[in-house]
This record gives C-alpha cells, sequence and structure tokens, in this order.
C-alpha cells in the first residue's frame, strides 16, 4: 500500500492512503505531529525503542489522536467521535516506514510531494 504526501501553501500538509481503511495513518502524521520535526524524531526513537525490546510499548495523545505502540503493531485511536473511522491497528513496520517519510517529506522544504510504499500494510489483532 502507498501512502502520498501533499504540501501547499494554501492547504498545507495533507496525506492519502490506497486504501481508505488505513486513512488514520496519515491522519495522524497531518494532525498531531503536522510539520514538527522534533516530535516526528521522538515517536521514530519510540518505534526504534519499543521494535528493539528496550521498551515494552509506548502510548501518547497529541491534537486528534491517541498512538500506542507495541513490537509488533501501531493503535492509532481517532478522539473524534464524528469520524467514521474510529481505529486502526496496522503491523508496526508499515507505521515505521510512513513516519520516517513524513520526516523526510517535512525537512525538505523544497518538496511538495512524495509517495511511500508501506508494503504489506496488515490490521492486527489488538490484545
Amino acid at each position: 500500500m502507498k501512502i502520498f504526501y501533499i504540501k501547499n501553501k494554501e492547504f498545507g500538509l495533507h496525506t492519502r492512503t490506497e486504501n481508505k481503511k488505513f486513512y488514520l495513518i496519515g491522519s495522524y502524521l497531518e494532525s498531531d505531529i503536522q510539520s514538527d520535526e522534533i516530535s516526528c524524531q521522538e515517536i521514530i526513537t519510540y518505534v526504534e525503542e519499543v521494535k528493539s525490546g528496550k521498551r515494552k510499548e509506548w502510548q501518547g495523545s497529541g491534537n486528534a489522536h491517541i498512538l500506542l505502540l507495541k513490537s509488533d503493531f501501531a493503535y492509532i485511536q481517532n478522539m473524534y467521535l464524528d469520524d467514521p473511522v474510529e481505529e486502526v491497528t496496522c503491523n508496526i513496520e508499515a507505521f515505521e516506514k510512513a513516519i520516517r517519510g513524513w520526516l523526510t517529506f517535512i525537512t525538505d522544504k523544497s518538496m511538495t510531494h512524495m509517495e511511500v510504499d508501506l508494503g504489506d500494510v496488515k490490521e492486527v489483532e489488538f490484545y
């Protein structure tokens, strides 16, 4: 699955996904990370620590979402009840690719669009 990052002067930063089921990945990046490189790098660090076993899990909340990271998945919950998709759980590798791509995208001020292949994005059982 691919995720698309778009930047323009009128509307700012936006994302689109090939599969609407996983659009909350992009929504999290747009709303909670935005163009904050430090926050983006912090989340990447948490992903690395959880994947390596240094941390059992990490959880945080931002402007619009709750993010829970475990060794094999990322769980994103939308805190707005009127949204048709309230939550998604995907494999941690796909989330890591998305956030690393977002960091590249927001740090390169000349870039207006970017496509990131997240690979085989799998919905994971949240236990």
